[in-house]
């Protein structure tokens, strides 16, 4: 998510709340990055968690900045991390 692109909340957290949504996906870990938060006005992302309504679902905001490379790296390993502890995850990795 663009944590700087406020014009665009609504439309990203509507796209997301319909991926939540989908039977598919219930249980599996979700990773969010907060991205451009170098940039002026960019939210924490503790408010991406709040505004976006994200607070009871098995995840995570990580705020990154995508050029320098800041957040990704322990977004990942805490995705890592969930899916192998994840019973949901696991069950689809073995229908792949």
């Amino acid at each position: 998510i663009d944590a700087a692109d406020s014009e665009r909340f609504e439309e990203s957290r509507q796209v997301l709340q319909e991926l939540l949504a989908h039977p598919d996906l219930a249980g599996i870990p979700l990773l969010v990055f907060a991205n451009k938060q170098d940039a002026d006005g960019a939210i924490s992302p503790h408010e991406i968690e709040a505004r976006f309504g994200l607070q009871q679902v098995n995840g995570l905001v990580v705020g990154t900045d995508a050029r320098s490379g800041n957040g990704i790296h322990d977004g990942i390993l805490w995705l890592i991390d969930a899916l192998r502890e994840s019973p949901r995850a696991m069950g689809v990795q073995q229908h792949i």
